[in-house]
């Protein structure tokens, strides 16, 4: 067993003896490639031998954290402390800070004694000096214990069980190795007050509620609120403001809502949004839309769709309220010279953000596919070679059905979402618009 070291999962490749790349996890089968920035950190080995001089290496890259105490000191947001410095460009300074913990090797020697050995001989000695053999559950517990109250050089959110004999790398997949599990530690909670509870309305018209609190520190995040979810979830746990929750952090370190602790006599609710809200509702700004046609452009905004950076709800919503915004793509009929004129836009950002809207007209017609919300997975949009609304269009249930991922009810929907009244008038909109596909 070794300790669950809290930092950022890579992959590292050795080819002739050298450093030949450094992967990310990624989704877990395709990741970024940070080769440069993961040669910059010193204790890292560049160059091995024997039989390590072509192989591939599992490890995490983490902060080092002299005698950190896991159960005192909590987990320093080490994992995006470390994602941030690897993200980072532009700097070249060694990331002397950084370490690195290898917890496998896929195709190594069959003996995991041996394989820790090599590991450590070839400067990856952590891994041996934290790796022990135990044949107990009670051992098991006593070292998970252990690791949890004593000084170690990391952040750790749990401890690994590995079986001592693997599979070869070639069959090692995404969330199925049976040969290893993890058992992680509690997570830290608080008692907060309710302060104030408000309704968010997503681009797709699903309602969601947040607790805003009093705040409260979880390890080392000061939480000001959490998402409850659904408006459903919120009537089933039935608090209100004034009432005490237990909040603790989840995967990733964000808040989580675990249990309402106290509930006062006051039981006065806010009453979330009235209306109906779906994939098919306020692509027209109208009265009770605002808050789902924000969130419709705040999608526009993402890497997603157009990557419009800096350009976020704030910014959407000086420009809405500033400017006549009649539809979801309204801001693609503004000129400069209007946008230069809003208070709180200099004349150089609103020059790049005109530019930036008159760029997206030449956009793939993929994207405004996606812009619109149209419910067609990417692969078969790929697979039909339609490149424009009216062939798109065009097609009926059976015709999508013959693409990839799609059945008979996405079909149905597809229809239905291609030929409703108000995504046809978008599409007219974005004819008389000028952009590409649909001319």
């Amino acid at each position: 067993m070794q300790p669950k070291v809290d930092g950022v999962a890579v992959t590292l490749v050795y080819r002739h003896g050298q450093l030949y790349q450094a992967i990310s996890r990624g989704d877990g089968l395709v990741g970024e490639d940070w080769t440069d920035k993961v040669r910059q950190i010193p204790s890292l080995p560049k160059a091995v031998q024997g039989a390590l001089a072509n192989s591939v290496l599992q490890g995490e890259i983490f902060l080092r954290a002299e005698g950190h105490v896991q159960r005192k000191m909590g987990g320093m947001n080490a994992r995006a402390k470390v994602a941030g410095m690897l993200m980072r460009r532009g700097e070249r300074e060694p990331l002397s800070a950084l370490s690195l913990f290898i917890w496998a090797w896929p195709d190594g020697p069959a003996a995991m004694s041996e394989r820790l050995a090599q590991l450590s001989a070839a400067g990856f000695e952590l891994a041996q000096h934290y790796s022990h053999r135990v044949s107990r559950v009670q051992e098991v517990a006593n070292w998970r214990e252990r690791w949890l109250t004593t000084p170690l050089p990391f952040a750790t959110d749990g401890i690994v069980i590995r079986e001592a004999k693997e599979p070869a790398g070639a069959y090692w997949l995404p969330t199925q190795g049976t040969w290893v599990a993890a058992w992680k530690y509690e997570p830290v909670a608080q008692v907060a007050q309710v302060n104030g509870i408000h309704f968010s309305i997503g681009r797709s018209g699903k309602v969601s509620v947040v607790a805003e609190l009093e705040p409260v520190k979880l390890d080392d995040k000061q939480v000001r609120r959490v998402n409850v979810g659904s408006v459903a979830r919120w009537r089933r746990l039935d608090f209100t403001v004034g009432d005490q929750l237990l909040v603790s952090l989840a995967g990733q370190g964000i808040p989580r809502l675990d249990s309402v602790i106290w509930r006062g006599l006051d039981r006065t609710k806010p009453n979330p949004p009235v209306g109906e809200y779906h994939s098919l509702t306020c692509f027209f700004l109208t009265d009770g839309c605002r808050a789902q046609f924000l969130s419709r452009l705040n999608w526009l905004s993402s890497p997603q769709v157009f990557n419009l950076e800096g350009l976020g709800e704030a910014g959407w919503n000086r420009l809405m309220m500033a400017l006549p915004f009649d539809h979801l793509f309204s801001w693609l009929e503004l000129r400069a010279a209007q946008l230069k004129e809003i208070p709180g836009i200099a004349p150089e950002r609103a020059e790049q953000l005109w530019h930036r809207f008159e760029m997206t007209r030449r956009q793939p017609f993929r994207l405004w596919v996606k812009a619109l919300g149209t419910p067609l997975p990417e692969a078969a949009l790929k697979a039909s070679g339609d490149t424009s609304w009216q062939q798109i269009s065009a097609r009926d249930e059976l015709a999508w059905q013959r693409l990839p991922g799609i059945g008979p009810e996405r079909a149905h929907r597809l229809v239905i979402f291609l030929h409703h009244p108000t995504i046809v008038a978008l599409a007219d909109k974005l004819h008389t618009l000028g952009v590409a596909g649909f001319d």
